[in-house]
């Protein structure tokens, strides 16, 4: 009798660790094959962006995200004078890094360097391919080089992301490559974002399990010190306005601005006393 009921838990056992196998598998597959284009839905091929006295930047990365020697690109918008002041703009996932020139422009003419940093995948660097990862490395690599160059540290660094591109700037803040940053129109996470459309009462927990690219805010959001504001479409439809509140509670040290749009036309949707407040904000 003991033969037979060891016979039957190892069974059982062995057939748990099959599950368990399959299941990963099939996480990382939909998580990392089949969510990634929808994450990621990378334009192609973008113009090089032009403004006056602005140029293209490529560098040599020497590890980004697994890709040593991959091509990072973006683009330095410079003032008309001396400026020791860095701004790194981040666009959102459906973007490239050429519809910031208009919102690069604003600063750079208040006296910024301004760099618009594209992603691995995204526009001009189409040759690569998208992963949260690599962003970060992308972005990093990007960011300590135009220190360097121009010769301005973290404390006179700051960063503004939209959607997308405010995870990204969370991420700089995080490795503390950044004094200070804007969010616009910011999610809590990836999963939280994808549990919120597409998933029904009962299975929200699922896009926790499955998402390998997590662009998790909220849970570095308490250790950032950084000062922060954020800006947020009352009437969002893409990331839900209570996204943005949740993140204002988190963060140590927040300003947060509520306008009256949906997500994409935000920038536009703005009074000229928030534009104010925005360039103030990041003001040293």
């Amino acid at each position: 009798m003991r033969r037979f009921w060891s016979g039957r838990f190892s069974m059982l056992i062995s057939s748990l660790l099959t599950a368990i196998v399959v299941f990963a598998l099939f996480a990382f597959f939909f998580g990392c094959v089949v969510v990634r284009p929808i994450l990621f839905p990378a334009p192609a091929m973008a113009p090089v962006p032009e403004a006056p006295d602005g140029s293209l930047i490529e560098i040599k990365s020497e590890s980004s995200g697994g890709s040593a020697g991959r091509t990072v690109r973006g683009y330095l918008m410079r003032p008309r004078g001396q400026s020791d002041r860095l701004l790194l703009i981040f666009h959102g996932n459906g973007a490239t890094m050429d519809g910031d020139v208009d919102l690069g422009m604003a600063f750079a003419g208040r006296g910024w360097n301004v760099l618009l940093v594209e992603y691995p995948g995204y526009g001009l660097s189409s040759d690569s391919s998208p992963s949260e990862s690599k962003i970060y490395a992308d972005a990093e690599a990007l960011l300590l080089h135009m220190q360097r160059q121009l010769g301005i540290d973290a404390g006179r660094t700051a960063a503004l992301g939209h959607s997308l591109g405010s995870a990204v700037a969370v991420e700089m803040a995080a490795r503390g490559h950044v004094q200070r940053m804007a969010l616009v129109s910011p999610f809590t996470s990836a999963p939280a974002v994808g549990a919120f459309h597409f998933m029904p009462p009962g299975f929200k927990w699922l896009p926790y399990l499955i998402t390998c690219d997590r662009f998790n805010n909220l849970s570095k959001a308490k250790s950032i010190e950084s000062p922060v504001l954020i800006v947020h479409g009352r009437n969002d439809t893409v990331v839900p306005f209570y996204m943005g509140e949740e993140l204002h509670a988190a963060f140590p040290e927040s300003v947060f601005l509520a306008v009256e749009s949906d997500h994409n036309d935000v920038f536009f949707r703005m009074s000229d006393r928030q534009w104010q407040r925005l360039f103030i904000f990041l003001s040293f």
